[in-house]
């Protein structure tokens, strides 16, 4: 499960209503996993990034701040 991955960050799960939930109509959840990266202003920086790029993104972001 997540605690396995020692995953960070707000995590939420809508099961079984999957794609019907608020979270997954307000970012426009298609897939899982997806994640969204979040500033502090809660504007959308990046979003379904998987691998090295969500790596790169998340260091982009706590770099400026």
């Amino acid at each position: 499960g997540i605690r396995d991955y020692k995953v960070t960050g707000v995590q939420t799960c809508a099961l079984p209503i999957y794609w019907e939930c608020e979270a997954a109509r307000a970012y426009n959840v298609q897939g899982i996993p997806f994640a969204v990266l979040i500033d502090k202003q809660g504007k959308i920086i990046a979003k379904n990034l998987r691998g090295e790029e969500l790596e790169k993104a998340i260091e982009k972001a706590l770099a400026s701040n």
